[in-house]
């Protein structure tokens, strides 16, 4: 059975580290899980895992209950993600050659979708951050514009133009 997550999250916002021990078992697989799909390689999500549960510890007593807390902290685990995705871009020396992609590889025996799926992942890796994030939110995320606005910090009209936009690169991309 799981805790009173109400009386835990007061109980942190006054300093009982048993508190915070308990929301983080709670909570732990879903936002690693959530980091998970965003980053794609298990000891970075590990890792933006723990430090977005440290921001979100430290800001806790910000925690209103205007949105149920386990929302509140999985936006906390997407923005921690999609900045070190950022950051990983920033640390990159070598940009992607978007003119060679390399689109036949002789495997002809391979599955076709999992073909189609490593097409469509290579294709994301050479979108913009802001229209992979946008993708990701929306379809791998389910949120819908104004949580995505609310996390990428712009209006609900950009979040849906910048999802059509990305929708039409990915096309062209695929083409």
């Amino acid at each position: 059975m799981e805790p009173d997550i109400h009386h835990l999250i007061e109980a942190a916002k006054s300093g009982s580290r048993e508190s915070l021990h308990q929301l983080y078992l709670v909570f732990a697989s879903r936002m690693y899980n959530a980091a998970l799909r965003i980053i794609r390689d298990k000891q970075a999500a590990e890792d933006v895992m723990q430090e977005a549960f440290i921001k979100a510890f430290q800001k806790i007593a910000t925690f209103r209950g205007e949105v149920p807390f386990e929302g509140w902290l999985r936006k906390i685990v997407l923005h921690e993600s999609f900045q070190h995705i950022r950051n990983q871009k920033r640390r990159q020396t070598v940009l992607l050659d978007y003119a060679s992609g390399d689109h036949s590889d002789g495997s002809e025996n391979a599955e076709p979708e999992k073909t189609q799926t490593a097409h469509i992942n290579q294709a994301m890796q050479q979108l913009p951050n802001r229209y992979r994030e946008v993708l990701q939110l929306f379809y791998l995320e389910g949120f819908d514009h104004e949580e995505i606005a609310d996390i990428l910090q712009l209006t609900p009209g950009n979040s849906r133009t910048l999802l059509f936009r990305a929708r039409e690169s990915l096309k062209k991309l695929l083409h």
